[in-house]
């Protein structure tokens, strides 16, 4: 992730994350800006639609809880969302975050 302002972004990142599974699509859909867990920090959703569990191209929900120590090397807790009955081909994470979220929830 980059820091952004009205010039522009900042040309080095301040938080990463690489996908292990080459071509999840990690990125595919993102949600930011979020509390879901009424922490108070700022909580991501980020889809990979074409994730393999157990299916091909079954997809996965990654969620990011609890930003902590900005400027500093931020760190968050890592959550996977997967469905319970896979299928091949559901792409799950591929753009269903336009959702009406509760927070606290």
């Amino acid at each position: 992730m980059y820091d952004g302002t009205s010039t522009g972004l900042s040309t080095s990142p301040y938080w990463n994350w690489l996908e292990s599974q080459a071509g999840a699509f990690f990125g595919w859909s993102v949600k930011g800006n979020l509390n879901l867990d009424g922490t108070g920090s700022p909580d991501l959703i980020v889809g990979a639609p074409y994730y393999d569990g157990t299916c091909q191209d079954e997809g996965r929900v990654y969620v990011f809880r609890n930003f902590t120590n900005p400027g500093a090397g931020w760190t968050a807790t890592v959550d996977t969302l997967d469905t319970t009955a896979p299928q091949a081909g559901a792409r799950l994470g591929c753009g269903a975050f336009g959702l009406p979220l509760k927070e606290g929830v």
